[in-house]
């Protein structure tokens, strides 16, 4: 579970790296990433809210991109 927040890089490379690491200790083929964007505007194109992909070392990962409402916005950032 990743945030990815307004100025800040997209977290997904990392969290992929991160998913790998468990899944090869673990023995487990696929995972699973959840990532919170916290942007006020997202690029739909960019970021589809669930797409499936196969990691540099063949695992298969899930990506789950949850938009968080304005107001939760807010919220989350200042905590």
């Amino acid at each position: 579970m990743k945030t990815h927040r307004p100025g800040k890089a997209n977290p997904l490379k990392d969290a992929i790296l991160q998913l790998e690491d468990y899944l090869n200790h673990l023995g487990l083929s696929s995972g699973y990433i959840v990532i919170f964007d916290q942007r006020s505007q997202s690029t739909p194109a960019a970021d589809e809210p669930l797409t499936t992909q196969t990691s540099p070392s063949g695992h298969s990962i899930t990506i789950a991109r949850l938009a968080l409402p304005p107001g939760r916005r807010q919220t989350l950032a200042s905590s």
